[in-house]
């Protein structure tokens, strides 16, 4: 697996995990290349499940959101299924404000959950 600036990896049950590190705080340029990382990351590791952890992260921004999106229609053109996890309430409830949660993007609670469902 490649190295990202913004993302760790790991395999677990045979779903690649990407958890987002601390990404508050990030200039424009600094989101932008979040974006790329997350695109690049489903381009060169075709992951067929993917599971993006937001553990680390109390805001999103709409570059951060884009970015999911290029993330989640790449995955799906691939065949493959993606789900978030861990996020707080802050976030869990931006999601929700854009109807997101659920009719877009799978939002699991914990990491655990988020394994246990993929179909």
């Amino acid at each position: 697996m490649a190295d990202y600036q913004y993302l760790d990896l790991r395999k677990q049950e045979g779903v690649l995990v990407a958890t987002l590190r601390d990404v508050n705080g990030l200039d424009s340029l600094q989101l932008g290349q979040l974006t790329e990382e997350l695109v690049r990351l489903v381009e060169e590791e075709r992951p067929p499940r993917l599971v993006v952890g937001f553990q680390e992260v109390s805001l999103c921004t709409t570059t951060v959101v884009n970015g999911l999106l290029s993330m989640l229609r790449r995955i799906k053109a691939q065949g493959g299924q993606m789900r978030l996890c861990g996020m707080s309430d802050n976030v869990r409830a931006s999601f929700q404000i854009l109807n997101l949660d659920g009719s877009i993007f799978d939002i699991d609670e914990s990491e655990l959950q988020a394994l246990a469902n993929f179909t």
